[in-house]
């Protein structure tokens, strides 16, 4: 990391809707410090209104910030996408920029299940 760069992460539930073809219309996000698992990622279901097609998605986002001037420089994501051999919930190993996902937030993931 260059000096005057600092990095912060937070756990993000993106609400999706989605249209009949599966194709995202709107990405409603809700950051938060500490990780809360959907109780089912990824599983199509009905907005109230039984019109509206949502999904849900967890990821992990990391920001890093220039801190002499305040300015967010990057913002990648980790999403939640797959289960392992026991049915738990999994990160991928790397951020969407190929930046490697810190063992703590794996961790975090796994004791919520």
């Amino acid at each position: 990391m260059k000096k005057g760069f600092c990095v912060g992460y937070e756990w993000v539930l993106e609400v999706l809707t989605i249209d009949d073809n599966g194709d995202v219309l709107e990405r409603e996000p809700f950051q938060s410090k500490e990780i809360s698992m959907p109780e089912n990622p990824g599983e199509v279901y009905f907005e109230e209104d039984g019109k509206q097609k949502m999904t849900d998605e967890l990821c992990l986002v990391r920001d890093v910030w220039d801190t002499e001037f305040g300015d967010l420089e990057d913002r990648t994501w980790a999403y939640v996408e797959t289960k392992d051999e026991n049915g738990k919930w999994i990160l991928p190993e790397h951020f969407d920029n190929g930046v490697k996902v810190p063992k703590r937030f794996h961790n975090e993931l796994f004791k919520i299940q």
